[in-house]
């Protein structure tokens, strides 16, 4: 109900603090790899990079097979797949692992968005959304912002003006009407809507590392393979 009204959900603990010191070893494992020799272009690498994706490419973990199937673990934990069935309230898939981190060049306050646009089609997706972003904070944390209640209805004129208006050239604004910054220790877990207004920040001086795992609706991700034809991601090795 929580999730269903706000827009997000947070799980306090949701992993114990060996667990995380594990996860954050590995995410830094793969980020140096990544520096070095990026399996994908998403993003490129440069100082304004703050996120790279797809942790779980096998390639990253060629000598660690190990760490390969404690990031799959992680993203199947039986918290975090009960708390998703519970607010999706039908079956989802996993789509794919990023890691967030602070730039190495200057400070940066993200773009304020919607993933989804303004409204979906069905009407069971007004309410949670095309599926879940599950961010799991590593170090203390308190860089996502977003307005709760936004994810099922349009925007206001105030935001509006700072998202869309002139080209997205107000969207990193420090003034969202109704934004609140979620404070996460490590251990945990915030899922969120994407269709809801949000940001992430990302200074220099400021040390994060998240990691996030994206779900989507099962329903919805066959409509895009049926509307498409075939996928650019599913003859990929690192597609799950």
């Amino acid at each position: 109900a929580d999730y269903r009204q706000r827009g997000y959900v947070i799980l306090r603990s949701a992993f114990e603090p060996q667990c995380v010191k594990q996860l954050l070893n590995l995410c830094e494992r793969v980020h140096a790899q990544w520096r070095h020799n990026p399996l994908t272009n998403n993003p490129p690498v440069n100082s304004s990079a703050t996120y790279m994706r797809h942790l779980n490419h096998p390639d990253y973990h060629h000598d660690r097979p190990e760490d390969l199937s404690f990031l799959l673990d992680i993203c199947a934990a039986p918290i975090l797949l009960d708390t998703l069935a519970t607010v999706l309230n039908e079956s989802f898939l996993f789509m794919n692992i990023s890691f967030y981190f602070n730039p190495t060049g200057s400070n940066l306050d993200g773009n304020w968005h919607k993933d989804k646009g303004d409204n979906l089609d069905d009407p069971r997706d007004w309410a949670t959304g095309p599926g879940v972003q599950l961010q799991v904070a590593l170090v203390p944390s308190d860089d996502l912002e977003l307005v709760p209640e936004s994810h099922s209805r349009d925007y206001t004129d105030a935001e509006r003006h700072i998202c869309i208006d002139g080209g997205e050239k107000n969207n990193r604004s420090n003034n969202m009407p109704g934004a609140i910054r979620l404070s996460l220790d490590p251990g945990d877990a915030v899922l969120f809507n994407p269709s809801g207004i949000h940001r992430g920040r990302y200074h220099s001086d400021k040390k994060r590392r998240t990691f996030m795992i994206s779900y989507i609706k099962e329903r919805l991700a066959r409509q895009t393979l049926s509307a498409q034809g075939t996928n650019q991601y599913t003859n990929q090795p690192w597609f799950l």
